[in-house]
């Protein structure tokens, strides 16, 4: 069975006030694809309390589906930290969206050990939204930076002005995966957008949650 490890920040408050953490929609809808395609989910997170969800929304039936269950969402909340993860059980890596990622992911080195082993033995390293803050820091087995010439995606500059969160965060997301060397697009707000790179796919936005994970399946094989 394929296994992937699912990234869930820990950090639950940025500028103003404003709710970060886990966006809780943009890990439940990747989470029911991979269990419908035959894929083990399991769980990280950098956070000291563990992980810290947002984005609760009672409308969504696959969120009140998850949530219903409690066995399920029992162990998303005891989510380990990554110093108790084995690298080598995983076939994908997958940094779940979410502001809170911007803050506890891009310098976590236990996180980066654990995509660095996984990417260097040929599986995959996905993010979506504001996931791809976990890629920047990563290096590839040839020193360089992991995403250096790759095509990613990830939120945008406008969608944080768009949503009033620019002056919020420690760095825009767009301009971080740039500057480590990775050609970066988007498409329009709020409109979803998955960029396949081989071993690194990402997704843009909310929108692309169920986009994106399709892509990681079909690239695992499930």
């Amino acid at each position: 069975m394929k296994r992937i490890l699912f990234v869930l920040s820990g950090h639950a408050v940025m500028g103003g006030g404003k709710p970060a953490g886990c966006y809780f929609p943009e890990m439940v809808h990747p989470y029911f694809v991979m269990t419908q395609r035959g894929v083990e989910v399991d769980y990280t997170t950098p956070g000291e309390n563990g992980p810290a969800l947002t984005g609760t929304d009672f409308q969504d039936p696959a969120l009140v589906a998850l949530l219903s269950d409690t066995r399920s969402f029992d162990r998303i909340m005891a989510a380990p930290q990554p110093d108790a993860i084995d690298a080598d059980k995983y076939d994908a890596v997958f940094y779940t969206g979410g502001h809170g990622g911007m803050f506890d992911f891009p310098d976590n080195k236990d996180l980066i050990s654990i995509s660095e082993h996984v990417f260097s033995k040929g599986g995959l390293v996905t993010a979506m939204c504001h996931g791809p803050a976990g890629l920047i820091n990563l290096k590839a087995p040839s020193g360089e930076y992991l995403i250096k010439g790759l095509e990613v995606t990830g939120y945008s500059r406008a969608e944080e002005i768009f949503y009033n969160t620019l002056l919020d965060i420690p760095f825009v997301l767009e301009t971080g995966l740039t500057d480590h060397g990775a050609v970066y697009s988007c498409y329009g707000v709020n409109q979803g957008y998955v960029v396949n790179s081989g071993q690194v796919i990402t997704g843009q936005n909310p929108m692309s949650s169920q986009l994106v994970a399709v892509a990681i399946a079909d690239a695992m094989g499930a």
